[in-house]
């Protein structure tokens, strides 16, 4: 990238800017793959980070946001600190294979193939009906859940020795299940990604990269009536996988 195009923050105080920032795409063969907006309102200042997939992964980007974060607080207290970045760490997914036992591998590669399998039998898959949507591409809705109702989930995940995750899988699952017309036979299924960063040590990566792998979870061709139910079968089948 030629020196006068790496700017990559942007300060503003106006709304229609900052808003002009959200919705534009990235180009990923002649612009920075990192950008910042920081838009000071007389309300609140928000800081939004835009970080392109060759760069990183979604756990990646949660680490950005906690080094920035960490760098933020810090100056609070030390006004003259400055970070000292990792230029050096590796990138390279040998990082997370090195720590994983030779005798391990054939195991891996059967449950993968089995993976696969699963993936692909039965062939059809359920999926939302979508129209045409180009009338909104590009736009972002954003919604908060409170405090309270996220307690409430985790309490009642808890019950089922489940994770907040295996509960919003199991309503996702059942949602699909309403959508649509769903065809005898037909599977329902979602693609979701591992942070593979859970193997490591610390589970902290020397530096930021894609680190994750796309794990397909095949509910099946039935659903079963109560809520209870898709979640005790969801645990079995993520415990399974973990």
């Amino acid at each position: 990238v030629e020196k006068e195009r790496f700017n990559i923050f942007t300060l503003t105080e106006d709304r229609s800017e900052y808003e002009v920032f959200r919705n534009r795409g990235m180009d990923f063969f002649s612009e920075p793959q990192m950008s910042a907006c920081l838009y000071r309102s007389e309300s609140a200042d928000r800081l939004i980070l835009k970080i392109s997939h060759p760069v990183s992964d979604a756990a990646g980007v949660r680490d950005i946001a906690g080094i920035l974060s960490g760098i933020y607080n810090r100056l609070a207290d030390e006004p003259d600190f400055r970070p000292n970045p990792s230029l050096n760490g590796s990138r390279g997914l040998w990082h997370i294979l090195s720590h994983v036992p030779w005798y391990a591998h054939p195991r891996i590669f059967l449950n993968y193939a089995h993976e696969m399998l699963g993936a692909s039998i039965p062939f059809k898959t359920h999926s939302v009906p979508i129209g045409n949507t180009s009338e909104n591409a590009g736009m972002y809705v954003t919604r908060h859940i409170a405090k309270e109702e996220v307690a409430n989930m985790v309490g009642y995940a808890k019950k089922y020795d489940a994770t907040i995750n295996d509960v919003l899988l199991a309503a996702i699952f059942r949602a699909l299940s309403k959508t649509g017309e769903w065809e005898a036979g037909t599977a329902l299924r979602m693609a979701m990604t591992i942070d593979l960063r859970r193997y490591l040590p610390e589970r902290k990566a020397e530096s930021i990269a894609n680190f994750s792998s796309i794990e397909i979870v095949t509910y099946g061709t039935d659903m079963e009536d109560s809520f209870e139910s898709t979640l005790t079968h969801v645990v079995g089948m993520i415990g399974k996988r973990k």
